[in-house]
């Protein structure tokens, strides 16, 4: 192990670590000595980087090394991530959102499985009744009429008793946004990342999440099983 000053190219410290108990201990250090040194950096502040710094304890008898891997509190998505930054958050994301996606992706798939997955409107007396419209001049199947309210709540509206299509009242999300955790930090302070995005912020009240507010959908229905019941 090595330590070098930012303003100079002579060791600072050099010492030999043989106990193989440390090896994975030192793996840490290898990880963030590939990353930027924030002492170094110059101008905007990298993604991601680390910073290090020698303490003297008991009486300058014992140093102590204190290493730092430094994520930019940012919601900014980054356009390249090098690959040191990428094994950061592979290796200090917390572990159970990685064990969730592992436990969720399958070796293989059938169209079977996009069938049990797809969605379909739930058969109640309400999004089966009849639809009241001067411009319809059929009657509907129970099943297509499911179908037309989905399709309106898909695009924010919705239809009254009395044939009129409204615009629905927006509400504000309370849960999380799609791939967000929320963790807390070395410091104990409440942290969001999302390894999708590759974003650890303090604060999302400002992230635009278009996956809340996407309209449209498609609305298919397969003879394979039932030709009576759609699939959405």
């Amino acid at each position: 192990m090595e330590l070098t000053a930012p303003w100079t190219t002579s060791d600072v410290f050099s010492h030999t670590i043989e106990h193989p108990d440390l090896v994975s201990f030192a793996q840490h250090f290898k990880l963030a000595n590939e990353l930027v040194s924030l002492d170094a950096s110059r101008g905007v502040l990298p993604l991601v980087c680390y910073q290090c710094t020698l303490h003297y304890l008991h009486e300058r008898k014992l140093l102590q090394l204190e290493t730092e891997i430094l994520w930019r509190d940012s919601l900014s998505i980054p356009n390249k991530l090098s690959r040191a930054s990428r094994s950061v958050i592979a290796n200090y994301f917390p572990r159970d959102v990685e064990n969730e996606i592992r436990q969720t992706v399958k070796s293989s798939w059938s169209p079977r499985d996009f069938y049990n997955n797809v969605h379909i409107p739930e058969n109640t007396p309400d999004s089966s009744a009849d639809i009241y419209c001067d411009l319809m001049r059929c009657r509907l199947y129970p099943f297509q009429r499911r179908a037309v309210r989905w399709l309106l709540q898909r695009e924010g509206y919705e239809l009254q008793a009395n044939g009129r299509v409204l615009p629905m009242i927006q509400t504000v999300a309370e849960n999380l946004p799609d791939s967000f955790r929320q963790f807390i930090d070395a410091d104990g302070r409440p942290c969001f990342a999302s390894s999708l995005f590759s974003i650890v912020s303090r604060d999302l009240s400002s992230w635009n999440d278009n996956g809340k507010y996407l309209k449209g959908g498609i609305l298919a229905w397969s003879d394979e099983v039932d030709p009576s019941v759609p699939k959405y």
